[in-house]
């Protein structure tokens, strides 16, 4: 007889225990907070594995990211979803704008909503876990790995933090779930030497119905802020000390 599984690490906000109903949900501030509070700094010590941008291929054409996160343990993996949406009741003001064939508003009232920036997270093999995992009804635009400095949960979660509150409107053309996916990604190459893997077809990432979006240039002025956030958390003896910080300089 196999023995019975092993219960994954008890980190709130990342893993669920085997028999949870429910995942870890939580906005991107709430997530910091947890990542990184001094009372639990196991966070420090799991890392991203993997992370892969995804493009829905229903008609919203929503775009998130998947990311792989190790547990200190070694076997198990939490599965975390992060995205950029819109309180549901606002979808009907989009009416008011159009894009025409060249990615122009067609009209003078741009949508624009506050955020809803959100963390979903499960352990690897449960129920949950599997329904994170699932790429049905989706394409895969890109994938990244780190081969000697991947980014730590408390890491990761400060970035997503910092981007949630550099842009904190949903805006249909520039500040949209695209915008938030791209910018967590290009961010993670430029801080953490990140490896990017394009697919190998063009799933149109970055684009509404054939449309392409324009991407503001936000990646350099984060990738600032977050080494500045980090600098000015308080220390702890439990977080990694980090050979790859000097990378921040070059952003």
């Amino acid at each position: 007889m196999n023995p019975p599984p092993l219960n994954p690490p008890t980190i709130y906000g990342l893993f669920t225990a085997l028999n949870d109903c429910l995942p870890e949900t939580q906005n991107t501030y709430r997530w910091e907070a947890y990542m990184t509070d001094r009372e639990f700094p196991d966070s420090s010590l799991c890392f991203v594995d993997k992370v892969t941008w995804h493009k829905s291929y229903s008609m919203d054409q929503h775009e998130f990211l998947r990311f792989e996160i190790k547990a200190p343990d070694g076997p198990h993996r939490a599965i975390v979803v992060v995205d950029r949406t819109v309180d549901i009741s606002s979808i009907a003001k989009m009416s008011a704008v159009a894009l025409t064939s060249s990615g122009c508003c067609t009209s003078s009232r741009v949508f624009t909503q506050a955020a809803v920036d959100q963390v979903t997270a499960a352990t690897m093999g449960t129920p949950w876990g599997d329904k994170l995992m699932d790429n049905h009804n989706c394409s895969l635009v890109s994938t990244l790995t780190f081969s000697t400095c991947a980014p730590s949960a408390d890491e990761l979660s400060t970035l997503l933090a910092l981007i949630s509150e550099y842009r904190e409107t949903y805006h249909l053309i520039d500040s949209q779930c695209f915008w938030y996916a791209k910018t967590a990604f290009k961010a993670l190459v430029e801080l953490f030497n990140g490896s990017e893997n394009p697919a190998d077809e063009d799933h149109d990432g970055g684009k509404i119905h054939g449309s392409k979006l324009p991407l503001p240039g936000d990646v350099h002025h984060i990738c600032r802020m977050y080494k500045e956030r980090r600098e000015a958390l308080p220390p702890h003896s439990d977080r990694v000390s980090r050979s790859c910080f000097p990378l921040l300089i070059t952003c």
